[in-house]
């Protein structure tokens, strides 16, 4: 981007330009950002930190997603290994038993 600057591209083409190159929604909020304040003429320091905080909204959003998706992901195999080995135990000593009576 800094590159597409110093040879004279404005500063909006250059970031288009980044935002081709790199598609990821963090960068496109990013790009947007910028873009409007420059037209508006808004500071960059007060951008800067709106959009740091939305950035970390959404990330702690998924983060909280992804938690919630966790337990009935783990459902499953926690049937498969360990309720088979608490029934071992539980009822190895009555197989035991019924195995001495006979």
């Amino acid at each position: 981007m800094l590159q597409q600057q110093r040879l004279g591209a404005s500063s909006v083409e250059a970031l288009e330009a980044l935002l081709e190159r790199c598609d990821t929604p963090g960068t496109r909020s990013f790009v947007r950002t910028l873009v409007q304040g420059e037209s508006l003429g808004v500071s960059i320091s007060q951008m800067m930190r709106a959009l740091a905080e939305d950035l970390r909204k959404s990330r702690r959003a998924l983060a909280e997603e992804q938690a919630h998706k966790l337990p009935v992901k783990i459902v499953f195999p926690v049937t498969l290994t360990f309720l088979p080995a608490l029934m071992i135990v539980v009822m190895a000593p009555v197989i035991i038993q019924l195995a001495d009576t006979f």
